[in-house]
């Protein structure tokens, strides 16, 4: 694990999603020592975010192409399932549609991006497809796909049909502003998908269940994801809310996904029948490590 130096630190004392101030009565367990870093969780908008938030610097050099590869970059499977996922979640956009823009943030080298695009040509072969990545660094594997730095972003207008945020909030010093933008970018039924972890109740298991730590810089479950469906009632309708794919294979890590499967199984029976028949708030089974959401915006 990289541990923070306490120079690269500065203290958060606002949640970065809801402005609730948070301090040590929030803290849910460890994430380094020396300097101690603790994981906290907002009691207004469910996130779990860290103590200490650490420099532009010091996270610039952590995700350097050169060292670092995210899973999508290289899970060529992992892609094609949540690609799947995405376009059987939106087939009703391309009834009357003659063009379709996707704007893939945070999307590295393009490999969901250029997946989603190939799953949705095949699907519909009269239908234009264009695609944009916006990332730090430009690692795009991918001729037919455009790239944006982070820096261009912050003054793009361009509204997109499907927008993708596929882990990539939690790395965010500011997943509010990002999700915002996001959001005010996708066209009214636009759809926009995004993945982030779930890790608190494991880790609290005390089991030798660690986050990624200062890779992942929050944790936003379910009950997060129903504070952000409330917060925004009047633009979004929700279409999905469940424990993410796994993304690892039976063939290449079988005792890894076995337990992963085993684990997601009652939480994809709670979400997918029990939830909606009586209708609670919030999950009760969160040893998943993972959500996933898709919302449409409705104006």
């Amino acid at each position: 694990m990289t541990v923070v130096p306490f120079e690269n630190l500065s203290l958060q004392k606002q949640c970065p999603v809801c402005g609730n101030n948070i301090g040590p009565s929030h803290r849910r367990f460890k994430l380094q020592k020396d300097p101690d870093v603790w994981m906290l969780k907002c009691s207004k908008c469910n996130l779990g975010t860290c103590e200490y938030i650490p420099s532009d610097n010091f996270l610039s050099g952590l995700y350097d192409p050169d060292h670092y590869a995210a899973s999508l970059t290289s899970n060529l499977k992992l892609s094609n399932k949540l690609a799947s996922n995405i376009s059987n979640k939106c087939s009703f956009l391309f009834s009357s549609k003659q063009k379709i823009s996707i704007l893939d943030y945070g999307g590295g080298n393009g490999a969901l991006c250029n997946a989603l695009m190939l799953d949705l040509r095949s699907r519909y072969k009269n239908i234009k497809f264009e695609s944009v990545v916006v990332d730090v660094y430009n690692s795009l594997d991918y001729e037919d796909i455009s790239f944006l730095s982070v820096e261009e972003f912050d003054n793009a207008s361009d509204k997109f049909d499907i927008v993708i945020a596929s882990a990539v909030l939690e790395h965010l010093t500011n997943p509010k502003k990002i999700l915002d933008k996001l959001i005010y970018l996708l066209n009214t039924d636009g759809v926009f998908y995004a993945r982030t972890p779930y890790e608190i109740p494991l880790v609290k298991l005390n089991i030798g269940y660690k986050t990624s730590w200062p890779i992942h810089l929050h944790d936003m479950g379910p009950d997060f994801w129903e504070f952000i469906g409330n917060n925004y009632k009047d633009q979004i309708d929700f279409i999905q809310s469940k424990t993410s794919v796994i993304e690892t294979s039976i063939m290449n890590r079988p005792i890894r996904t076995s337990i992963a499967f085993l684990l997601k199984i009652p939480s994809l029976i709670e979400t997918s029948f029990i939830k909606n028949n009586i209708s609670y708030n919030g999950v009760i089974w969160g040893l998943v490590g993972g959500w996933e959401v898709i919302f449409k915006k409705i104006r």
